[in-house]
């Protein structure tokens, strides 16, 4: 189970994450989540958990409340909209890149 989990609500599902490893923000379609396990080393399967607050990184300026997007090339979270994955909010203030409380799911 991830060690960065703040408050866990919402649903577990099984998806595909090859390449990933728990505690990780991640996309299953446009569904976004937090991998709760890691893949499985022979099928990639693996537990997201689809919604709670997650310490995870944002490599930007954040205020509390920012929508947050899931860049599906690089793994990382952005305040950029263009085709990324909407992830959840911000829920802390900060003034660079850092690690921050984050609600997945909207």
């Amino acid at each position: 189970m991830a060690t960065n989990t703040i408050h866990e609500l919402g649903t577990n599902i099984e998806v595909v994450a090859a390449g990933k490893t728990v505690g990780q923000p991640f996309a299953y379609g446009s569904i976004p989540g937090v991998l709760e396990t890691t893949p499985e080393a022979t099928t990639n399967r693996a537990v997201m958990q689809t919604c709670g607050v997650y310490l995870l990184s944002v490599p930007e300026a954040t205020t509390v409340g920012d929508i947050l997007y899931y860049i599906v090339a690089t793994g990382l979270l952005t305040k950029t909209a263009g085709s990324n994955i909407r992830f959840g909010y911000a829920l802390a203030t900060q003034a660079g890149s850092g690690t921050i409380p984050v609600k997945v799911g909207y």
